[in-house]
């Protein structure tokens, strides 16, 4: 960094300035603000800048001389510019009288040139940008640089035969195949080829249809010349999986044989009619269905027994039993669509996972 501009002799307004000569003069630091008046010396001191930049005086100050003074004990003046060590940057008015020209030609030209202002976070990006240019240049060539892809220029130019646009090989054979063995029902490009190709290439044979009636079978369906219409989604919403759940719960629990009643537990018509009669009658009162008296402790064996965990968990088994035939029941209700109403190519398919969701 430069510390200080010793002396200046016979440049512009300064004749003969020495930076000891006035008091309070303090060295540079990282940045510095210079001000005054107009014509008070400001763009011909950065023209001092400018000769560091260039590594020779100023054209305007042929006979001038000065020395400056870096922080490295460096000491520079106009017999050894050409060693000065630092890159400067200047924008003073000379900077705009080159640069900046608002003029416009006849032919529209200008004599501007271009700026780039890289400000904020562009500028950050600025070193990377010329360390991959760099890259791309050394790989693909420029004036004075042999790039790096020349030596497998032979195999592009090969490949190219191949990928180049509309008269590639990659082209041409997708045309073909889409013309002659998809009769131009199926859009086929390169596009679609590439991922094929590389798919096949390292084992070809496997890939070779040799059987002359799957072959015909694959003919016949990519040259299917009227397609079936859209199938509507068959969406079924089965909840086996919470039954499962449900009856794994109920499997765990062993109900207690306190309460037992051989009809009762064996026949669910019995089971569910004397449930609901129960609760129909009161102690000692006449049986609605016989005229006999139910008995206080009768009526009591009945709510102890409807009461117990067996018949408790009988409910719980009926209930679950409903839910699967219920399952069933969206089974047997799916409207299978007709094996006719499907392409060719998916027929086959379509009727074996149909005859295993009916085995199901």
């Amino acid at each position: 960094m430069i510390k200080k501009i010793d002396s200046i002799r016979n440049f512009g307004i300064y004749k003969n300035f020495s930076w000891t000569s006035p008091s309070g003069i303090k060295d540079f630091n990282y940045k510095n603000l210079f001000y005054g008046w107009n014509y008070s010396g400001k763009t011909t001191l950065s023209r001092i800048f400018s000769s560091l930049r260039d590594k020779k005086i100023h054209d305007s100050y042929t006979n001038g001389t000065f020395k400056v003074s870096t922080d490295n004990n460096g000491i520079y003046d106009s017999s050894n510019l050409e060693s000065f060590p630092y890159d400067i940057l200047v924008f003073n008015s000379d900077y705009i009288q080159d640069n900046l020209n608002f003029s416009i030609h006849v032919n529209n030209s200008s004599d501007s040139k271009t700026i780039l202002f890289e400000v904020g976070n562009n500028a950050k990006y600025e070193t990377k940008i010329i360390e991959l240019q760099g890259k791309v240049d050394s790989i693909k060539g420029t004036d004075v640089i042999l790039g790096k892809k020349i030596k497998f220029q032979s195999d592009i130019d090969e490949f190219e035969i191949y990928d180049k646009g509309y008269t590639g090989k990659f082209t041409l054979i997708s045309k073909e195949i889409q013309d002659e063995h998809f009769l131009s029902l199926i859009r086929f490009t390169k596009t679609n080829l590439k991922p094929i190709i590389s798919k096949i290439k390292d084992d070809l044979n496997n890939f070779i249809v040799s059987d002359k009636k799957e072959l015909s079978y694959l003919n016949d369906i990519v040259k299917v010349s009227e397609p079936k219409d859209e199938l509507n989604e068959i969406i079924i919403d089965f909840n086996y999986s919470s039954i499962v759940e449900e009856v794994n719960k109920v499997l765990d629990n062993t109900p207690e044989k306190k309460v037992l009643n051989k009809i009762l537990d064996t026949n669910n018509d019995a089971y569910n009619w004397v449930k609901k009669g129960k609760d129909l009658h009161t102690p000692n009162s006449k049986c609605l269905f016989c005229d006999n008296i139910v008995s206080e402790e009768r009526l009591n064996y009945l709510i102890e027994y409807f009461n117990s965990q067996a018949s408790t968990l009988k409910e719980e088994v009926d209930r679950l039993k409903t839910l699967v035939y219920d399952e069933i029941n969206k089974i047997d209700a799916i409207n299978y669509p007709s094996s006719n109403d499907l392409n060719l190519g998916f027929i086959n398919e379509y009727i074996e996972i149909r005859n295993k969701l009916i085995k199901i």
